[in-house]
């Protein structure tokens, strides 16, 4: 199945339901705004069956829900970073991560991780995160290899993720790759990678040892 994409014919970033300017002029002094999407439009958007929608710059994505074994891996890494993450922090899966737009009513951008990882403090009692997580993670599937995986890979960066994480199930649904990455100076560096049933040991930003396969199981 391809991803569509979807742009949504809502209101003007800035602009209210009513028609009237809750912030005066929309001028050029908001244009990135115009990149962004009212957030009152973008509750109102429900996933498609069988599909996930998210917002990249303003514009709206569908990309396939994931299959069981895409969600039974995602589901043992979650229990895994859990573990791993400590008390004073959360990792969920499938939560929104909102960035807003430069109005303060609007979101620029609305992306799902597989799994996100943030401060306790940051998720309780919110619908979504708003603020920098400490760590993202993609899953890469048989019929979900997320053709915008590139865009949304700089949108964690540029919005101040601190590591990213991408996993990849094979064709077969039998095995498993992970790569790990930490913030460079203008791109993510990967620091490590393991594959199959090669052990995988990271201590930064927590310590977590685990062999790819294991997720599988």
């Amino acid at each position: 199945m391809e991803l569509e994409v979807v742009r949504f014919q809502g209101s003007r970033s800035g602009e209210r339901p009513d028609g009237s300017s809750g912030r005066g002029k929309y001028d050029a002094d908001v244009a990135a705004a115009e990149l962004g999407m009212a957030l009152w439009d973008w509750e109102k958007i429900e996933d498609p069956p069988g599909r996930r929608a998210e917002l990249l710059s303003g514009v709206v994505w569908i990309n396939p829900a994931p299959r069981p074994v895409h969600q039974h891996v995602v589901r043992l890494l979650t229990n895994a970073l859990a573990d791993a993450c400590g008390p004073d922090n959360l990792a969920v899966f499938d939560c929104e991560w909102r960035i807003p737009a430069a109005d303060a009513e609007a979101l620029h951008h609305a992306p799902r991780p597989d799994v996100l990882v943030a401060p306790a403090s940051a998720l309780r009692g919110q619908v979504a995160l708003i603020g920098q997580p400490l760590e993202v993670v993609e899953v890469l599937s048989p019929g979900n290899r997320k053709s915008d995986i590139g865009a949304k890979r700089a949108i964690y960066f540029d919005h101040g993720a601190l590591h990213y994480v991408e996993v990849s199930i094979s064709d077969d649904e039998r095995e498993v790759s992970i790569a790990w990455y930490r913030r460079g100076n203008e791109d993510w560096e990967e620091t490590i990678a393991a594959h199959g049933n090669q052990v995988l040991v990271v201590d930064d930003p927590w310590p977590l040892s685990i062999p790819p396969n294991d997720l599988l199981l």
